[in-house]
Parts: structure tokens; C-alpha cells; sequence
């Protein structure tokens, strides 16, 4: 619908009831409905009248269907999600309608740029608490996007709008059972959801709503809406959201990491990596312990080999993977180094690094000799795993893990021991964080606390795991 098409039904409306709801002035316009203020015993909100043509257009039995899921809503309120308080076909005139709460007209898209730092961790936390909402009723937005998010004068709250493609889980939908066309925004859609490969379960549809999430937490960031540069032509942009891997930076460094992890392009994987609890209040709140990150040596970045734009070669990805990995195991080491000099706090120690460039996995073993002079009787022996979970279009996603004992005698047998996860995410992630260096410290304590509780320490080997209870 253009703007003359617009203007003309808003005009043709004013002054007219429509289910009973008296229309004026207009608010705003989209593809397929205007908006208008209208009035009904004493209550102002806001109108949306569907455009005849374009609802003849579509099929009117469509439009309906997601008219009747809209006012599943009515009654369902959170105080970020736009509240329904009608909606159907009126009797008089015909129109498709369904009336919602009155808001602010500016959007978050507009405001980016006004958008204080301190207070894009609330926000976040607001989008993604309205998204949980509607999943817990059943539903999927679709659609979150800056331009569909309303937003206060003070730039503190916000209020998710537009749910007129919300859909249920595992529901065939009147308008994907034979054509399956592609509803939302492309700039804002995950790769699958582009594809209309998505899962249609709840967790399909979860890791959707978290890549949107993640790309609006994205323009909050870099203020500046995701591929920006790729924008035109429309070709480009298709290949920017199945392949690129968008650049994203602040002082914030865990709002950093949640947004790499929420725009990763394998679904399976960005629900492995970001859940609704990532994006609780108080989680945000915490953070990483800014303490430890000023621990670490140095903050290396990762210099990206692919092309953002061209499709590599299978071939030619995996030897871009082998030769990202074989540096990713030194730099590794050097990591693990560092974070014992900074605790210095262990005995001796020899390092055994093993790699295997076919499975895209590596270990490193620390075997720590016994030290009667820092209280360690026996042998320490410490495994660090880390392996390849996602390829993740050149930047690829990483899962570490940690085993640990006590052993009277070196080598140690790690075969049997329970792994305890350490953390996942891209090289720059693994490296840069002081998770390596609270590990270590925590895996000490541990060996401390197994030589106090038990006086076969210094006879049999003990896995740490089991004295953590």
C-alpha cells in the first residue's frame, strides 16, 4: 500500500465506527493496514483497518486466522508486549480491524543513536522478556525488528508491537501449508527462517526469536542497523544474512558475546550457546567479574580468513578451518601460560599439547609435581579439552571443557573422569575471558579441599568432580 492508497482509506475512515470504535485521526501506515487514533467509551487507542484490496488480495480467511491470534492475546498482558483489546470484521462496514493499546509513536529504530549504554541491558532484557511471554502462550513474534519496538521518551522501556504474524508452534498456518512464502523482515530474519527451513517446534522457533533479538541488540550496539553495508542490492543482502558474520564491538563486552552468539547462523548451535536466562535482568546485570578480565595479559583479536560476502569451497573452508585451528592450539597454550603466571599460585608443571586437525578437537594436559611447600603432596594432573561445534561461516564456535585429579603417580588416565563444561564461543571468546584463569584457581581449591577430606590422596588417584558435593 502507498501513501496515497493510505491516505485515502484513513480519510474514508474518519468519522466512521468500526466495531464500535469511533475513528480520527491517523497515526501511521503500513504494507497492508493504516493506522488511526479511535475512541470507544472513553478509552483512546490505536486502529489497524486492513486495505480491502490487499486483504482481497491474500484471501480474507488468512487474515482473519491471525486476527483470531491476536485476540488469543486480549487479556494477556505484559508490560512489554502491546496489549489487544479487539479485533475481527465489523458488520457495518466490512473492514478487517484490530484495535490495541495507544503508544508512543517513536520506535527504536528511529532512537538508536540516543540510546545511552547503560541502559541497553534493560532494554534488551525488556524485547527479550516480551518474546518468552509469547512463547509461553504459544507463539512466535516473527517478526522483532527496531521499527516494530516502541519506546518511551525517556529511551527506557520499550513496548514489542506489530502481532500480526505471531504463530503457533506446530500448527499448520493457512498461509505456509502449499507456498511457505517468507513473512517477516529479510534484514532481521536468521538464515533458516529466510530458508523456511526453520524447526517448527518450540526450540525452532526460540533460536528465530533469539537471532532477532540478537540483531536488534546488534544496531543498539553499533547503532546502525545489521548489514548496513550490504543493503543493496537486494541479492546482497540475502547473501549477507545466510553467510556474513556482522562486526560487532563495545566497551560492553558481555553484551558483545551475547550478541556474537545470538546471530550465529546454525540454529542448533545459537540454542546450545544463548537461552532466555542469558538475557534475565539480573544475569545481565552481573556480567563477567570485570576484576578478572584486567588479569588477562592481552586481549588478541582474531583476524577473519573468509570473504563475508563469497561462498568458499568446501575444500577450501576446511583448509582455512585446519590452518584457524592449528594457530587456535598455540595460541591456546600461551593462554594457559599466561593465566598460571598471573595466579602464581601452582607447583612446577609439564604442558602436552595433542591436536587432531580431523575432528577439529585438541587437549592439553597440565601435570603439576607434587610440592610439599605450597601443601600439594601429590601429583595434580589437569586436561583441557576443546572442540569444533561450528564451523559458523569462517568464524568458528568452540566448546571447552575441563577434567581434573589428584594421582600418586604421572602420566594420569583422564579416560574415566567426568568433564566439566568451561565455556563456549568463538577463539576470541575462549582467549580473551578469564574463564581459564578461574578455572585453575577453582580446580586447586578443590585438590586442596580432596587432601583434607580423604587420607588416600596420596595413594589412589581421586577425580576432583566427585568431592564438589
Amino acid at each position: 500500500m502507498d501513501s496515497a492508497q493510505a491516505a485515502a482509506l484513513k480519510q474514508n475512515l474518519k468519522g466512521k465506527f468500526i466495531g464500535g470504535w469511533l475513528a480520527s485521526d491517523g497515526l501511521g501506515h503500513g504494507k497492508s493496514a493504516v493506522v488511526v487514533l479511535a475512541t470507544k467509551d472513553g478509552v483512546s487507542a490505536a486502529l489497524k483497518v486492513f486495505h480491502p484490496e490487499l486483504v482481497e488480495q491474500y484471501g480474507v480467511a488468512m487474515q482473519l486466522e491471525r486476527i483470531a491470534r491476536e485476540r488469543s492475546l486480549i487479556g494477556a498482558e505484559h508490560p512489554n508486549l502491546v496489549k489487544i483489546y479487539d479485533g475481527g470484521q465489523c458488520v457495518e462496514t466490512g473492514y478487517l480491524y484490530v484495535v490495541m493499546e495507544l503508544l508512543p509513536t517513536k520506535n527504536l529504530e528511529e532512537c538508536l543513536s540516543a540510546i545511552k549504554q547503560e541502559h541497553i541491558r534493560p532494554l534488551i532484557s525488556q524485547l527479550a522478556s516480551a518474546a518468552k511471554f509469547l512463547e509461553e502462550k504459544g507463539l512466535a513474534h516473527r517478526d522483532i525488528k527496531p521499527s516494530n519496538i516502541a519506546i518511551n521518551e525517556q529511551l527506557t522501556q520499550l513496548t514489542l508491537l506489530d502481532l500480526g504474524v505471531v504463530r503457533p508452534f506446530g500448527i499448520a498456518d493457512l498461509t505456509d501449508v502449499d507456498q511457505r512464502p517468507f513473512i517477516g523482515t529479510l534484514r532481521y530474519s536468521s538464515p533458516e527462517f529466510l530458508l523456511r527451513q526453520e524447526e517448527d517446534t518450540l526450540e525452532g522457533w526460540r533460536a528465530v526469536s533469539i537471532y532477532q533479538i540478537g540483531a536488534v541488540l546488534h544496531d543498539l550496539l553499533m547503532k546502525k542497523p545489521i548489514f548496513f553495508e550490504n543493503s543493496e542490492p537486494y541479492s546482497v543482502l540475502v547473501e549477507a544474512v545466510l553467510n556474513a558474520v556482522p562486526e560487532i564491538y563495545a566497551s560492553d563486552s558481555h553484551l558483545v558475546q551475547i550478541c556474537k552468539h545470538s546471530l550465529v547462523k546454525n540454529p542448533k548451535t545459537r540454542s546450545e550457546l544463548v537461552g532466555w536466562q542469558d538475557f534475565e535482568a539480573d544475569q545481565l546485570a552481573n556480567g563477567p567479574a570485570l576484576g578478572d578480565l584486567k588479569n588477562i595479559k592481552a586481549r588478541q583479536k582474531y583476524a577473519r580468513e573468509l570473504s563475508l560476502t563469497t561462498k568458499l569451497f568446501a575444500n577450501e573452508e576446511q583448509r582455512i578451518l585446519n590452518a584457524q585451528f592449528k594457530d587456535f592450539c598455540n595460541r591456546l597454550e600461551t593462554a594457559v601460560s599466561i593465566a598460571l603466571n598471573t595466579l602464581n599460585c601452582f607447583p612446577l608443571r609439564s604442558i602436552r599439547l595433542t591436536s587432531e586437525t580431523g575432528t577439529l578437537s585438541c587437549s592439553l594436559l597440565l601435570d603439576f609435581e607434587k610440592d610439599i611447600y605450597l601443601g600439594l603432596p601429590t601429583h595434580l594432573s589437569v586436561e583441557l579439552k576443546v572442540a569444533l561445534i561450528d564451523s559458523n561461516s569462517g568464524t568458528p564456535i568452540y566448546i571447552a571443557t575441563t577434567s581434573s585429579q589428584l594421582s600418586p603417580n604421572l602420566p594420569a588416565d583422564h579416560s574415566m573422569i567426568e568433564r566439566e563444561p568451561l565455556t563456549a564461543g568463538s577463539v576470541e571468546d575462549l582467549l580473551s575471558s578469564s574463564a581459564i584463569e578461574s578455572r585453575l584457581a577453582q580446580i586447586l581449591s578443590l585438590a586442596y579441599a580432596a587432601i583434607d577430606a580423604n587420607e588416600n590422596a596420596l595413594n589412589f588417584a581421586i577425580p576432583l568432580t566427585e568431592i564438589k558435593n
